[in-house]
């Protein structure tokens, strides 16, 4: 498995990486905190959202003064599918839950990261593998922060193993460019 924060196209890239932070489990099909946001979350969106918190706790800059201008983009080919199987299993007993909908979009993965922190900035969810993602990733990024759209963007894969799942996220801010004053 790659590190997101160790991988060499960053180097090239026109942002600057803050902080990065990881959230390992065995099995997804148990991970479910009680008591937050959404009880029908998929369960990688909680692994998303620990890996996220991880990755602020480490940063410098204080994320939470500008909630509008923090962007999101998770990576996984796996996204949701742990949901998306739940529903399926349940059609022929005529008894799917609607509430387990939304959990099920694949675009799910990363959001609920963005409810617990209040983060309103772009989102986009890449589903594919990180390895196969992240150039396309660190370039929309790039083009957020330079465009003025975030301030800052928060970039998570999803590793799915074996032996265990892994996300690990990393924040990222534009470069300041020589002779240039950022908006």
């Amino acid at each position: 498995m790659k590190h997101l924060s160790g991988h060499d196209a960053w180097n090239h890239a026109e942002v600057a990486l803050l902080a990065s932070g990881e959230a390992s489990i065995d099995d997804l099909s148990g991970l479910r905190k009680k008591g937050r946001v959404s009880f029908y979350a998929d369960p990688l969106s909680w692994l998303v959202e620990e890996s996220v918190d991880r990755a602020i706790a480490n940063c410098p800059a204080d994320l939470d003064a500008d909630p509008e201008g923090v962007g999101l983009i998770t990576m996984s080919d796996e996204c949701t599918m742990r949901t998306m199987r739940e529903i399926a299993r349940r059609v022929p007993t005529g008894r799917p839950s609607p509430l387990r909908f939304s959990g099920a979009n694949p675009g799910s993965a990363g959001v609920l990261a963005a409810i617990t922190h209040g983060f309103k900035g772009p989102s986009l969810t890449l589903s594919m593998r990180p390895e196969l993602g992240l150039t396309a990733a660190i370039a929309l990024a790039g083009a957020w922060l330079a465009q003025g759209h975030a301030s800052s963007v928060v970039v998570s894969g999803h590793f799915p193993g074996p032996p265990r799942h892994t996300v690990q996220s990393v924040v990222v801010t534009g470069r300041p460019r020589t002779g240039a004053q950022r908006p």
